[in-house]
C-alpha cells in the first residue's frame, strides 16, 4: 500500500507586538518634548546669544608725525656743519656744544641750545612730515631729515640735509617733553646779571649768517651821541672779537657806530661778543662797554671803547 503524503501544516498566525500600556505612551511623549525643547534651545543660543570669540587688537602703529609732537630731540652738529664765516667768534662756541630741535603740536619748531644752564631758542621754522621723512621750512629754505624709525630714541641715527644742499649724520642723544625757552639775547643779559628772562625772539630774518652786518648796513642811519665810559663789574674775553678787531667810525662813513642804533642785543653779542664792561641800565636793560677798540669820529679823533645802551633786547643808544 502507498504512503499517503504528508498533510500540509497550519502555518503560524504572524507575531503581533505587544500592545503598549498606557504608561509607555507617556514616557514617549515626555522624551519627545525634552527632546524637541533641547533643539528649540539650542536653536536659540545658536542664532540668538551665541557671541564672536573675543579676538585681542593689536595697538595701532604710531607715526613719525604723532610721536615728535611735543618733544624735543638733542643732538651733536659735525664740525663742518658751522658756516666759514662763523669760525673764530662766539657763536662758533655756543654751536659746537649739544643743540636740539623742538617740535611745537603747533607744528612750529624751535632750533636752540644751552647757554649757561639756559634752554635759549636760536630760531625758528615750521615743519611736516610723511611717513619718516620729516621737512623743515625756516629762513625761506627746507631742511629734509630722514629717521630710521617712527619712534626714534637715543643713540638712533637721523640724516639731515640742509637747504644749501649739505648732507650730514646726526647721532640722538636725548628725547625731552618740550618745554618753554627763553630768547637769545634775554638769556646773555640774564647770564651777564643785566636782566632778561622773557621768552620769544630767535635770529633775525636770514639766520646766522646775519649776525655780521656788511659795511654800513648796520640798522639805521640815526646818529647816536657818544655816552661815556661803562662802570660796574668787568667781563673778560679771551680773545678779540671780530668787532674789536675791525676800524669802526662814529658819525661818518665806513663801519659807522651808529648805525648800530635799532639792532638787537644778540646781534650786538655775535659780533663783539660779551662785554667788558656791564652794568644795568633802564628797567632790565644794561650798558654794554666794549674797549681795545679802533673807532674813529667825525673829527678824525681816535677812541678805544665803545657803549651800547640795551632795552627790551634792542640797542637804543650808542
Amino acid at each position: 500500500m502507498s504512503e499517503l503524503p504528508p498533510l500540509p501544516q497550519a502555518e503560524a498566525p504572524p507575531a503581533q507586538a505587544p500592545a503598549k500600556s498606557g504608561k509607555g505612551k507617556l514616557v514617549g511623549i515626555i522624551l519627545g518634548s525634552l527632546l524637541a525643547i533641547a533643539v528649540i534651545a539650542a536653536c536659540i543660543w545658536f542664532f540668538i546669544l551665541k557671541k564672536d570669540p573675543v579676538v585681542a587688537e593689536e595697538p595701532p602703529a604710531i607715526e613719525l608725525a604723532d610721536y615728535i609732537k611735543g618733544k624735543r630731540f638733542t643732538y651733536q652738529l659735525p664740525p663742518d656743519a658751522l658756516p666759514a664765516e662763523l669760525k673764530g667768534t662766539p657763536m662758533a662756541q655756543i654751536m659746537s656744544q649739544p643743540v636740539f630741535i623742538q617740535f611745537e603740536t603747533n607744528n612750529v619748531s624751535q632750533f636752540g641750545t644751552t647757554i649757561k644752564g639756559r634752554m635759549v631758542a636760536m630760531d625758528k621754522g615750521t615743519y611736516a612730515t610723511e611717513g619718516l621723512n620729516l621737512v623743515i621750512t625756516k629762513n625761506g629754505g627746507n631742511d629734509t631729515a630722514v629717521f630710521t624709525k617712527a619712534e626714534p630714541g637715543v643713540g638712533d641715527e637721523v640724516s639731515l640735509t640742509d637747504a644749501s644742499g649739505k648732507a650730514m649724520k646726526l647721532i640722538i642723544m636725548k628725547v625731552e617733553p618740550a618745554e618753554p625757552l627763553e630768547s637769545f639775547n634775554m638769556a646773555m643779559m640774564g647770564s651777564l646779571g643785566l636782566g632778561g628772562g622773557g621768552l620769544g625772539g630767535g635770529l633775525p630774518t636770514g639766520g646766522l649768517a646775519n649776525l655780521f652786518p656788511p659795511s654800513g648796513s648796520a640798522g639805521g642811519a640815526v646818529k647816536g651821541k657818544g655816552k661815556g665810559k661803562g662802570k660796574g663789574g668787568g667781563y673778560s674775553q679771551s680773545s678779540s672779537s671780530t668787532g674789536q678787531r675791525a676800524e669802526w667810525t662814529f658819525g661818518g662813513g665806513g663801519k659807522d657806530l651808529t648805525r648800530w642804533k635799532g639792532q638787537s642785543a644778540q646781534n650786538v653779542l655775535g659780533v663783539f661778543g660779551n662785554p667788558d664792561q656791564g652794568k644795568p641800565w633802564g628797567q632790565g636793560g644794561g650798558a654794554w662797554t666794549y674797549k681795545k677798540m679802533k673807532i674813529t669820529d667825525a673829527q678824525g679823533s681816535p677812541h678805544k671803547s665803545v657803549t651800547f645802551f640795551i632795552q627790551n633786547g634792542q640797542v637804543v643808544d650808542i
